[in-house]
């Protein structure tokens, strides 16, 4: 199989899709029962996106669950209603579902003692044209995306997929961007992790808030045509006007 690296408008327009529409489950943490946690009063959007962050580097925080009966029916279907929105645009395969995996929701709360978030993971396997594997992690309260995986590879009908990742994903893209008020955007290739190229992205909103994001994007396709994605965004920093 060989590897075709993306292209910088092609991650680019992919990256902002995910971002804009604002971990795996292996990243559950350890089942500490959190109760009816709120989070706490004044935490800054920086602040809650530090902390999740140094969350994902192995920080010794972990997630604790929580209850979802604390969660008013609002934020649930708001939460819930993002996460759809943002599957449907970006999954590329439009065939039939023939076999559902697993599919759910987890809630959780992130402490350091100082600072709570809640955060809402969804998860749904499925298998239609291509094996679809998505996660996310969203802020109940503040309905920021902390964490987007996204991984697929194409199981049947190859051919009515081969070439048209870059013009599916720029589309979806295009009709986020202005929608959602950012009015610029960046991407710097930061090296290598894991074999995989890394990028920092970075969008400013209309306020001139950054938000950066860590991505990790790679594409595989062959003659076959046998293709692959792998897309995983999570959100480093929120730099404030």
């Amino acid at each position: 199989m060989t590897k075709f690296k993306p292209i910088l408008p092609w991650i680019v327009t992919a990256l902002l899709l995910a971002v804009c529409l604002l971990l795996p489950l292996l990243f559950r943490g350890d089942g500490h029962e959190a109760g009816n946690v709120t989070p706490a009063p004044g935490m800054s959007a920086s602040e809650r996106a530090d902390l999740y962050y140094r969350y994902t580097q192995e920080d010794g925080l972990h997630l604790a669950q929580l209850d979802g009966e604390s969660i008013n029916n609002a934020d649930l279907i708001e939460c819930t209603r993002l996460a759809n929105t943002v599957s449907s645009i970006l999954v590329m395969d439009e065939g039939t579902t023939r076999a559902d995996g697993p599919s759910g929701t987890n809630f959780y709360t992130l402490t350091d003692g100082a600072g709570t978030i809640r955060i809402m993971e969804y998860y749904h396997e499925w298998t239609g044209d291509w094996h679809n594997w998505f996660t996310i992690h969203i802020d109940i309260d503040t309905r920021e995306i902390y964490y987007l995986y996204y991984s697929a590879n194409v199981q049947q009908n190859g051919e009515q997929y081969a070439g048209l990742a870059q013009s599916h994903l720029e589309s979806a893209g295009q009709n986020t961007l202005t929608t959602l008020g950012f009015t610029d955007a960046t991407l710097e290739d930061t090296g290598e992790s894991d074999g995989s190229t890394q990028w920092e992205l970075s969008l400013t909103d209309a306020s001139g808030d950054i938000y950066r994001y860590v991505v990790i994007c790679n594409i595989y396709e062959d003659a076959a045509p046998s293709l692959l994605i792998d897309l995983r965004l999570t959100l480093k920093e929120i730099a404030a006007a």
